[in-house]
């Protein structure tokens, strides 16, 4: 009897996860369908610029590094190369070397000695963290304009024009571009990333720009100089300095625009170790993020938060539900192994449908927006990369609770065939 009693707590408690994830995912479902349709209703639409960009204003690009001597030198240049318009009067580009290891230096002073003027380097002999760098950029910009690109970002020749344009105009207080993946084609991992950001710009940052919750990505990104210090710059004491920057953005109910047409071309991980890595280091930061927010007197700051303010929680918690996943998955596993009868009636199975098909279908609309139809027969491989991510959420989860901090550089296993 009381192993009977046993076998029915531990089925109690498996059937009890599993749910628990099912009612969980519900919101996150409800988030991606509502996506869809602002997607879809927003797609080809722009916000009108309060006028056009008038006089000649200073514009500074910014790129924080260290130790990225293989992918900098092309970086710099197309930043150098940017086709500029009249309302740009002086324009710069500055690189921060983050106490690089490797021959970044030096590829920067070679660089520097070129570019006539157009191009200074500060360097720095001991590692401060990504968010010092911009830091310390900004406060040696000489422009009032600043725009933000990583070190392994090639700017397409209108992008800083693009970016610049609605802050001058007064259209938008910061300006958030798209990136899009410059390697697809070295193997099937860094296809699947290249679809994964199709989905993430054509359909999550053009719904939360509807909706006033857009996040800023660190990375082809502009604010002007007044902006930056209104927020107080960006975090230097924890990792997630973007979603930190992002949430302080809300708060004081500034207006970020999506501009989809300045376009950067950034490398994708190439190995699998490369790519758990990313995601670790993303699930980490924000997690970092998440758990400051909620323990400090920063809590009231959600509800203070412009529209959608539920939607920023889900954005938030976004690392936490893979974990949960994980645990679901187990449970699941466990009650196929021991034979114990599983709670999915006619009620369930519909739910969980209705919550498996959101995925897929946000990235057939996502595939129909960019026009890339390709995209759609890797929609199998696509979805069993699920597994893979609760992995990496579970890493980043710890990382966090470690207090880890460091660089983080994508793996350049693919920079040779690049040219």
């Amino acid at each position: 009897m009381r192993r009977v009693k046993g076998v029915d707590s531990v089925q109690g408690a498996l059937v009890g996860v599993s749910m628990l994830y099912l009612l969980v995912c519900i919101p996150y479902a409800a988030r991606v369908y509502a996506f869809i349709i602002l997607a879809l209703r927003t797609d080809g639409a722009r916000a009108d610029a309060k006028g056009p960009a008038l006089g000649r204003h200073q514009v500074t690009v910014i790129i924080p590094c260290r130790n990225e001597a293989q992918v900098v030198s092309g970086t710099v240049q197309a930043a150098l190369a940017q086709v500029l318009p009249p309302f740009i009067g002086r324009y710069e580009v500055l690189v921060v070397n983050d106490g690089s290891t490797d021959e970044t230096g030096a590829v920067l002073d070679r660089l520097a000695q070129d570019a006539r003027g157009r191009l200074r380097v500060f360097h720095r002999h001991a590692p401060q963290g990504k968010a010092s760098a911009l830091n310390e950029g900004v406060r040696q910009a000489r422009g009032d304009v600043l725009v933000f690109i990583d070190a392994d970002h090639v700017l397409r020749p209108d992008a800083v024009a693009r970016l610049a344009e609605p802050l001058i105009a007064g259209a938008a207080q910061v300006v958030q571009g798209r990136c899009v993946v410059r390697n697809p084609h070295v193997n099937l991992l860094t296809r699947l990333v290249e679809i994964d950001n199709t989905v993430s710009y054509a359909v999550d940052l053009a719904a939360r720009s509807a909706l006033g919750t857009c996040p800023i990505t660190g990375s082809t990104m502009a604010m002007t100089r007044a902006v930056w210090a209104r927020v107080g710059g960006f975090c230097e004491d924890r990792p997630g300095e973007d979603t930190d920057m992002s949430l302080r953005i809300m708060r004081e109910r500034l207006q970020v625009r999506y501009e989809p047409a300045a376009v950067s071309e950034d490398l994708a991980p190439a190995t699998l170790r490369g790519y758990v890595r990313q995601r670790r280091r993303w699930a980490s930061g924000q997690n970092t993020v998440l758990f400051y927010w909620m323990r400090s007197a920063s809590l009231g700051d959600f509800w203070e938060l412009r529209r959608a303010r539920f939607e920023v929680l889900l954005y938030m918690f976004i690392y936490i539900v893979p974990v949960l996943g994980l645990v679901a998955a187990l449970g699941v596993g466990m009650q196929v192994v021991f034979h114990l009868p599983v709670l999915m009636g006619p009620w369930h199975s519909t739910l969980a449908l209705w919550l498996a098909a959101a995925y897929p279908v946000e990235l057939v609309v996502a595939a129909c927006i960019r026009r890339t139809y390709k995209d759609i027969l890797f929609l199998p491989v696509y979805l069993v990369r699920g597994p893979v991510e609760s992995v990496t959420a579970v890493l980043g989860l710890i990382d966090c609770l470690r207090h880890e901090r460091t660089w983080y550089q994508t793996d350049r296993a693919a920079v040779q065939e690049l040219g």
